[in-house]
């Protein structure tokens, strides 16, 4: 099993964290904190659902609200209501400054930093909704796209443009990915994709998960071990050679995953209005 300590958000009565507390991060009030990503610099960035958000909680120091605005709407009109973001949740890292941010209908995909700065980097139209954005094989940004009951590889221009690579025939839900590898999660499983060979076999099938409930996030280590977080359960680990093994108990479920820099474990609870991270590099556990 791997040990984590509430890192941000709510402590129960009967927990007190007295690192945290000095670092300010558990004044976070957060509102079901979905979405969960981790930059190269370790911070932390949380889609506040509940609260229309987006929190910045840096390794030391106070935890800040980020304005979640589209900036060049609120230039035109000056009206925040209009402007702002439908539940932004944070969907991958694009550099050292800034991450991928989505609203709620997945369409637009901005650039946020962390001084509250914002950019529309990418428009998908129609009825398309972005699940993620990742850094992939050869350092190129990659987008998953859902499209009524199809998904499609897209690879990111940081201009703006994109370019479909491949069509998935289903549905996908969570995304990540480390240098040559996207992982990908849908109703049957989870599939691997490489620039060599394409969509691969399924890593493991669902049946074989022992799930308790739905899967909403995906982890990669760098032992290419795949972790996903159960939105009512907790936290499961698939090594490389298939075995499955619960390595972090929930009470109430996660809501999303991530992997910092330092190789820990982070992962959110919204029923609980929390962030846990392990107490060790996901790479020292057994």
């Amino acid at each position: 099993m791997i040990n984590c300590d509430i890192y941000a958000g709510q402590i129960p009565d009967d927990v007190h964290d007295q690192k945290a507390t000095e670092a300010g991060r558990l004044d976070a009030a957060f509102a079901w904190p979905s979405g969960i990503e981790v930059d190269e610099m370790g911070n932390l960035w949380v889609g506040d659902y509940a609260n229309w958000s987006l929190r910045f909680v840096p390794p030391t120091g106070p935890t800040s609200t980020l304005p979640c605005y589209d900036s060049a709407k609120l230039d035109r009109r000056n009206d925040r209501q209009s402007a702002a973001w439908s539940y932004p949740e944070p969907i991958g890292v694009l550099d050292q400054q800034s991450i991928a941010v989505r609203s709620v209908n997945g369409h637009d995909v901005f650039a946020l930093r962390s001084d509250g700065t914002s950019k529309l980097m990418w428009r998908f139209g129609g009825r398309r909704s972005v699940v993620g954005v990742r850094r992939g094989p050869r350092g190129h940004l990659y987008a998953l796209v859902n499209e009524d009951q199809t998904g499609s590889i897209l690879r990111l221009d940081p201009g703006g443009r994109s370019e479909p690579i491949a069509k998935l025939e289903c549905r996908y839900a969570a995304l990540d990915a480390d240098h040559d590898v996207l992982w990908f999660r849908h109703e049957s499983g989870v599939t691997t994709w490489t620039l060599e060979a394409g969509l691969e076999e399924l890593v493991i099938q669902q049946g074989d998960w022992g799930l308790n409930s739905e899967i909403v996030g995906l982890a990669v280590d760098a032992q290419k071990r795949l972790y996903v977080v159960e939105i009512h359960s907790g936290v499961l680990r698939i090594d490389q050679d298939g075995s499955v093994n619960r390595v972090v108990e929930m009470q109430r479920g996660g809501n999303g995953i991530a992997i910092g820099p330092c190789g820990r474990l982070f992962v959110s609870s919204g029923e609980l209005g929390m962030i846990l991270r392990s107490t060790d590099p996901v790479s020292d556990s057994e």
